[in-house]
């Protein structure tokens, strides 16, 4: 056996301490290099977005016709005003400008702003007409747009309207017979109601009741206008009283259909058992409903029955 000398351990511990101490410095010395991905870097702060106005769509605006046809003794005219795209609360201005006819003798000026509301699609102005005593041949208006706020014009600023001092056609009503053209109980609906004939014949009758009807109900009758235009001539609509014994009060009232809507015309609300009588002048190519109103009654227990009379006159020779 190898005997060492103390020196020799001395030694030998002095190597191991170093190599130790070497090792607690760097202890990645003698290891395998591991690469680190570094993370991402963080996204860039942006500024939150500003809310944004609401910025008003521009809408339109435009005559639904610029030429119009009156009757002086319609004692006013209506013209349609179209909007698209109108989104908001808008305005315009329309005011009259003389022609042939003048302010204050055969209409009445206007100069007057409207509010439009939002989304509306459309509206109607009102020109008062003035019915003169005096025979005049047609008279000339203009009704003319301006002052838009939230519209751009399409199409003219310019309606001309002409009056007439009566219109409108000798009047040739549809329907294939001289008397109702729909049997009861149709004519109780308007949606079902047939066409009043009988105007091709002066002086031909429509006769209905108000049988499995009550107080308060209608009868309608559908009037259709051809023919030319020829004016100075009136249809005439007389409804008498039929019932035995005449206990009830009816009444008649004419609509026309404008745009799918129909408007009063005129009426006659005679009192008690006198006839109901209209005359008017009627647009040729126009449709209207006559309707006949079971007013009231009285102890007669018999339904109320009538008959209704149509005639065309000349006011200068009824």
């Amino acid at each position: 056996m190898r005997h060492y000398s103390a020196k020799h351990i001395v030694r030998c511990l002095a190597v191991c301490c170093f190599l130790s101490l070497l090792f607690q410095i760097n202890p990645q010395a003698n290891a395998q290099t591991i690469e680190v991905t570094p993370p991402p870097p963080p996204p860039p702060v942006t500024q939150p977005e500003q809310a944004q106005p609401n910025v008003p769509q521009v809408g339109t605006i435009q005559w639904g016709s610029t030429s119009i046809i009156a009757s002086e003794k319609r004692l006013s005219v209506w013209l349609q005003v179209k909007f698209l795209g109108n989104t908001t609360l808008n305005s315009f201005s329309y005011r009259t400008i003389e022609g042939s006819a003048g302010a204050g003798t055969d209409f009445t000026a206007r100069d007057i702003t409207v509010s439009v509301p939002a989304n509306q699609g459309y509206t109607y102005i009102q020109i008062p007409l003035i019915n003169s005593a005096l025979v005049e041949s047609k008279e000339t208006f203009v009704v003319q747009l301006y002052g838009l706020t939230g519209f751009t014009l399409q199409g003219s600023a310019n309606a001309t309207v002409d009056i007439y001092e009566r219109l409108y056609a000798m009047p040739q009503v549809r329907g294939v017979s001289a008397r109702c053209d729909t049997a009861e109980d149709q004519n109780d609906n308007p949606l079902t109601a047939g066409f009043l004939g009988g105007a091709l014949n002066n002086g031909s009758v429509c006769s209905s009741n108000f049988l499995n009807e009550v107080q308060g109900d209608s009868d309608y009758y559908r009037i259709y206008v051809d023919g030319s235009p020829v004016y100075e001539y009136l249809f005439n609509i007389t409804m008498t009283n039929t019932t035995n014994p005449a206990a009830h009060n009816m009444d008649i009232f004419l609509y026309e259909l404008v745009n799918g809507n129909y408007q009063t015309i005129t009426n006659s609300l005679q009192p008690g058992q006198e006839p109901d009588t209209i005359a008017v002048s009627l647009k040729q190519g126009t449709t209207y409903f006559l309707r006949v109103l079971w007013g009231s009654s009285s102890a007669s227990s018999a339904k109320p029955s009538y008959n209704i009379y149509t005639s065309i006159s000349s006011p200068l020779n009824p």
